[in-house]
């Protein structure tokens, strides 16, 4: 699972736990290109990629290719956990 936000994070690993979900929670946003990009926190839903509109804070995000998560030595540990 990919989730950029710390905050998203904290709440994904509790209803994970929560709901016996064994997972890995990977820091990353997913997109075509790896690299770094600026994410604008706003309030609840409101943040995103889109510098526009008023933010409270930027947070540096890497961006993964799925190709690349799916290969990576994690995801080669269990591949039962990956489905195409």
């Amino acid at each position: 699972m990919c989730e950029p936000l710390p905050r998203n994070i904290a709440q994904a690993k509790k209803l994970m736990s929560i709901n016996h979900v064994a997972a890995d929670l990977l820091p990353v946003c997913i997109g075509g290109t790896p690299r770094t990009i600026p994410f604008y926190c706003r309030s609840a839903n409101d943040s995103s990629f889109d510098d526009n509109e008023p933010y409270l804070s930027v947070l540096e995000i890497e961006v993964l290719r799925l190709r690349d998560i799916a290969e990576s030595e994690t995801a080669q540990a269990h591949p039962d956990q990956i489905r195409y």
